[in-house]
């Protein structure tokens, strides 16, 4: 595997043999490497990766394919560039608790959502690595985790992060920084689905300002969130038969509010919260983190909430 120094001779040996002048080929290369500085901090954290892409460019074969599909930085979220198949380490919390669903082929698979002081990003796991994420480790919204060597995958909408069998994950004990210093995002920047092949989904971060008291409830309800008549408080935790699911169910009682009024520094939004959410309070000034989709009807259908602080009380 060649070093730094010795990638760069190949690429300048291959350029002059070209007919380019030696000065100018040099000129070319540290051009060449400095435009991938640019695009993100990774390759002058890294510059073997760089210069393996800069020999690529210029046709120069090397004894590796691509060194950083063996090693990998870490980057900031947002700062991550698509450019090439770089693999990274992304560092920060989870914003969303770990749900699986089945894709068209029958699998299950997972999208993870985590959050830096960079920005928000999303990787995809699937079924053969859920294991490591379900088995090993007891993770929840709000811990705090690095994932090693993350790759992009290729995919017809664009590049997405994967988590493959290079991959693997540590949830760290002592963050390097507070969840409040996670950088989402903004209500301002929200723009509502338009159809269901062009979903929009956000993770925001803000306060409750109001609750519409003909909007609130927290009714008895069954897994499913179907809802029970006529019963009272005796009943949460035992079972009793749900007439939609046409069984006995255990009883729940969280809240379903919509129309909730939140904001952040950049904007007003109006959330919708289902009882999935599983909250036992909602009061006005909590202090949440959501994840939802912007609906059509400009409302934010909340599936995932983390409180990171709730209103005082007199």
């Amino acid at each position: 595997m060649e070093s730094v120094k010795e990638i760069r001779t190949k690429i300048l040996e291959k350029l002059v043999e070209d007919g380019i002048p030696e000065e100018e080929a040099k000129t070319q290369i540290k051009d060449k490497y400095n435009e991938l500085a640019e695009l993100n901090s990774i390759f002058k954290l890294n510059p073997l990766a760089g210069y393996n892409i800069v020999a690529s460019e210029f046709g120069v074969k090397l004894q590796s394919d691509m060194v950083s599909k063996e090693a990998s930085v870490l980057v900031g979220i947002g700062e991550t560039s698509t450019y090439e198949k770089v693999r990274f380490d992304w560092e920060g919390y989870l914003v969303r608790d770990l749900r699986t669903f089945e894709n068209s082929k029958g699998n299950d698979m997972m999208y993870v959502e985590i959050a830096d002081k960079t920005g928000i990003g999303t990787i995809t796991v699937f079924h053969n690595k859920l294991e490591e994420w379900f088995d090993e480790v007891d993770l929840n919204a709000g811990d705090f985790v690095r994932i090693h060597s993350i790759i992009w995958e290729d995919k017809n909408d664009g590049y997405a992060p994967k988590y493959d069998k290079k991959s693997s994950l540590e949830k760290v004990a002592e963050p390097s920084f507070e969840f409040k210093d996670v950088k989402l995002n903004s209500i301002s920047e929200m723009t509502p689905t338009t159809s269901k092949k062009d979903r929009h989904f956000y993770t925001i971060k803000g306060v409750v300002t109001k609750i519409p008291s003909d909007e609130y409830n927290k009714p008895f309800h069954c897994a499913t969130g179907h809802w029970f008549k006529g019963i009272g408080e005796e009943k949460i935790g035992a079972m009793h038969r749900c007439d939609k699911c046409e069984k006995p169910m255990e009883v729940f009682n969280f809240i379903a509010a919509n129309q909730v009024q939140f904001i952040d520094e950049g904007g007003i939004a109006y959330a919708n919260f289902s009882t999935f959410n599983e909250l036992d309070e909602l009061n006005v000034m909590d202090e949440l983190v959501l994840s939802g989709e912007f609906n059509a009807e400009k409302e934010f259908n909340v599936f995932n909430v983390i409180r990171l602080a709730q209103a005082k009380k007199n």
